[in-house]
């Protein structure tokens, strides 16, 4: 284990591990924008993408376990 590890992966993976990354990012984002949405307002103000953004991580973090 170790960064040599990792880097040896990565290589083994190629060069399309960015879009792999980015095909998995877009629906995450979306799911989130999707809570914020109906989350919609708090009595202080909008809810902000970082707080929805941190409660479907959470969300999902549960539903893995």
């Amino acid at each position: 284990m170790g960064w040599p590890a990792i880097a040896n992966n990565l290589s083994a993976i190629g060069w399309w591990f960015p879009l792999l990354v980015l095909f998995y990012a877009v629906p995450q984002l979306a799911f989130t924008y999707g809570w914020k949405v109906l989350i919609g307002r708090r009595p202080d103000g909008p809810v902000s993408f970082g707080d929805a953004f941190a409660a479907y991580l959470a969300g999902d973090s549960v539903n893995y376990f």
